[in-house]
């Protein structure tokens, strides 16, 4: 499966990030929106430079790691995630960015994948 590609909005470098929602998160299965047979243990989303694939910054699930941001899984049977506002510490650039999930049996899906723009703000260094 090739996930969706989603352009996010402009962000100025050093703002808070408005964050998102995403889900619920259904698959196709002869023609009715079914979600995944099995819950979500764990998903990260993961900001990377375009040119170089270098990696910028990274939101994920669980405990919270220094120098990551945070995500709630909101409902693990249905799908649904959280991205709190929060500082996104990219400097200005043209990022990529994908979201990921690891269900109950361990294997791991790309649901979305994106694009980013990140712009320098003349107040911030």
């Amino acid at each position: 499966m090739i996930p969706p590609t989603i352009a996010l909005d402009d962000h100025y470098k050093g703002d808070a990030w408005e964050g998102m929602s995403i889900g619920p998160i259904v698959e196709d299965i002869d023609g009715t929106p079914t979600p995944p047979a099995s819950a979500c243990v764990s998903c990260r989303l993961q900001f990377r430079e375009k040119r170089n694939k270098a990696l910028g910054y990274t939101f994920q699930s669980g405990t919270a790691v220094p120098g990551t941001g945070t995500i709630t899984i909101t409902s693990a049977s249905l799908y649904t995630f959280n991205i709190p506002e929060q500082v996104l510490p990219l400097p200005a650039g043209d990022w990529v960015w994908d979201f990921e999930t690891t269900d109950a049996a361990g294997l791991p899906i790309t649901w979305v994948q994106g694009t980013m723009r990140v712009v320098q703000d003349k107040s911030y260094g």
